[in-house]
């Protein structure tokens, strides 16, 4: 028989607290955060112009969404703007929409102008912030859309199908705009 002395048994009263379990894998997480509010943008010309969402901050991804009356097949750009996807939206008279990211890097002015194409009439967009996106990689944007729709005359959007991403631990944005 041993005998402890108090601080020996003060000891060993805490290492069950300093027992680590290594078979179980630590987890992991994130977040993607809004940051500040959106911003928006309408036009009657060939170019767009929109404000820098408030409280902008070097990192974070701005992501915008702008849609355009009078071509149908030419992609809105911007110095610094990566074009995500851009499609016909169909109807008369010919509307097109597109979606850009830019990774801010703390030196941009207080707007930015996104040039529509020839034959735009009138177009409208927003900027949305976000802090904790990962674009890494080529193709940083890469989920799988499904068919979604929203016509004039509804106030819900439809989807045909279910969105699905194609890469593990993906988050789905979706936006939403009326004009």
């Amino acid at each position: 028989q041993v005998a402890l002395s108090p601080m020996s048994m003060r000891l060993l009263a805490l290492m069950p607290a300093m027992v680590v379990d290594l078979a179980v894998p630590a987890q992991v997480s994130a977040a993607i955060e809004l940051r500040g509010n959106a911003t928006t943008g309408t036009t009657a010309s060939t170019d767009l112009t929109i404000d820098k969402p408030a409280g902008l901050v070097a990192g974070d991804v701005m992501i915008v969404n702008i849609a355009g009356i009078g071509s149908n097949d030419t992609s809105p750009n911007s110095d610094g703007w990566i074009l995500i996807n851009g499609a016909d939206l169909g109807n008369a008279p010919p509307r097109y929409g597109a979606v850009l990211y830019r990774v801010a890097d703390g030196t941009e002015e207080a707007s930015f102008t996104f040039t529509l194409g020839l034959g735009t009439t009138s177009a409208v967009g927003c900027i949305v912030a976000f802090s904790g996106v990962d674009t890494s990689g080529t193709d940083p944007f890469d989920a799988v859309p499904g068919a979604i729709s929203v016509s004039f005359d509804k106030t819900t959007v439809v989807t045909a199908a279910s969105v699905n991403t194609a890469s593990p631990n993906a988050a789905v944005i979706m936006f939403g705009m009326a004009a």
